[in-house]
């Protein structure tokens, strides 16, 4: 999603380690830290087709140190919403946490809660968007050299939306020229994405309009225009109650598989 730089000399480097968007790269975002700074890594994901929520917590860390961003276990996570706590998170992995699958709707509020987290409760709540879902040809056509897809979509008119177009070819999201998207200037109109796409026969295509949250969209959205101009340690305003790099988004859409001829 971002280059890696440095802005100075004069201030140690941090790496953090894949603020990636929706868990889709394997980028590294650094940040010039003062030494005695750390900042968690939180990425978290609810995902409203599947129900799951997968949250990732890491830790700011020196270049000093010959580790990668370590990853913080043992915590305790739940989610609120309406008038229920879901507090079934397994660490599939070190510092990976998963939620058992829970119901989601447009429009309701959900708090993440992260205890124990360098000593203390971080939370963050998102609104849930709104489902679009975009009109793609039944039928695909490639040659071996690849070529240009595109997809649109009807804005729905009155209220306000935020995209991140997404094609995956045998699960791996496809880059764009673009990252994310809202309907400023567009509300109600057609809307269009386009990728460029080198396949072979047999490749799996799916087509994924995400619809996100208002928050996370300001925040890739900032990540993204983030240029060597900018003052550091820069860090876009999240949804966290306490400093944290990262942020807490809530994702919708619905998949369509392509059928290639």
């Amino acid at each position: 999603m971002l280059m890696s730089y440095i802005k100075n000399n004069t201030k140690t480097l941090f790496s953090l380690v894949c603020l990636t968007f929706l868990f889709g790269c394997e980028e590294v975002i650094d940040f010039p830290l003062k030494e005695s700074e750390k900042l968690p890594v939180i990425e978290a994901v609810l995902d409203m087709h599947t129900g799951i929520c997968k949250v990732k917590v890491s830790q700011t860390h020196s270049l000093k140190e010959k580790q990668a961003n370590p990853a913080i276990s043992g915590l305790e996570l739940s989610l609120q919403y309406d008038n229920t706590t879901s507090k079934v998170f397994k660490e599939s992995e070190k510092g990976t946490y998963v939620s058992e699958k829970i119901n989601t709707s447009p429009g309701k509020t959900y708090t993440l809660i992260i205890k124990k987290l360098m000593g203390q409760e971080y939370r963050a709540k998102a609104i849930a968007p709104n489902l679009v879902v975009p009109e793609v040809e039944a039928l695909l056509n490639y040659t071996s050299e690849g070529g240009d897809f595109d997809y649109k979509w009807k804005d729905p008119q009155n209220q306000t939306n935020y995209y991140k177009p997404t094609i995956l070819i045998n699960n791996v999201p496809q880059k764009s020229w673009f990252n994310v998207i809202s309907d400023l200037g567009q509300n109600g109109k057609m809307m269009s994405a386009n990728f460029y796409l080198n396949l072979k026969k047999n490749d799996e295509v799916v087509v994924q309009l995400q619809n996100l949250d208002a928050v996370s969209f300001r925040y890739y959205e900032q990540l993204f225009f983030l240029n060597f101009e900018d003052q550091l340690p820069y860090n876009p305003k999240n949804n966290f109650d306490k400093p944290a790099a990262g942020v807490f988004s809530i994702i919708n859409y619905q998949p369509i598989k392509l059928q290639l001829k």
